[in-house]
């Protein structure tokens, strides 16, 4: 199968290493790879562009938002995604995966079946993985600017996360009418078998 994969060199611990191991791996498990590319440079993937080159398989070695960035711009397209952790939290991968690293993964190619996974649908995007909603979610700027090494804008996004948490606009589950009525600072929501899984995250003080 035509296979290409793009990596992100931005992703968490997408370093140059990594990558080559990566590649490594496919050639071991006798799928070597057509092209790599790197989203962090070129963008998410064009459907027309794999439907040209003929591409059946684009595996993605990086994070949940890279990876959330590129499936869902491939929406509609036939081929088959595998997902890799290339990134900080990799909770899409570990969901299809389990705890496999990406040369583990790749060496069981033969084995593995493709899956159609549910998704949330929102006003901002479609959402592979989860959702959180609400002020509580500004704690992911936090997370960015401390990947940056910024160790002052962490202090300074910290405080800023701290305060909406507390004080921001609550989020509430109202239909169905679930939880709080008052709401949360953050909800979180989860495809789930035959539904979906909502989390409610109260922040009453700072601590």
């Amino acid at each position: 199968m035509n296979t290409w994969l793009f990596v992100n060199a931005a992703s968490g611990s997408n370093n140059d290493e990594a990558v080559r191991a990566v590649i490594q791996a496919f050639t071991d498990a006798g799928a070597a790879l057509q092209r790599v590319v790197d989203v962090s440079e070129s963008g998410p993937p064009h459907q027309d562009e794999l439907v040209r080159a003929g591409v059946g398989r684009l595996a993605v070695f990086a994070g949940d938002g890279t990876t959330n960035a590129v499936v869902t711009a491939l929406e509609g397209w036939d081929g088959q995604v595998l997902v890799l952790p290339g990134g900080t939290a990799n909770l899409l991968a570990r969901t299809l995966h389990g705890e496999r690293d990406a040369a583990a993964i790749i060496s069981a190619l033969p084995q593995l079946r493709p899956v159609r996974r549910p998704c949330i649908r929102t006003s901002q995007g479609t959402a592979l993985i989860e959702v959180l909603a609400g002020p509580g979610a500004t704690w992911s700027d936090v997370r960015e600017v401390l990947r940056d090494g910024d160790l002052p804008g962490v202090a300074a996004s910290s405080l800023e996360a701290i305060r909406q948490s507390t004080s921001g606009p609550m989020v509430a589950v109202s239909d169905p009418a679930i939880g709080r009525p008052e709401g949360y600072s953050g909800v979180r929501l989860e495809p789930a078998a035959g539904g979906m899984l909502v989390e409610g995250y109260g922040a009453d003080t700072v601590a």
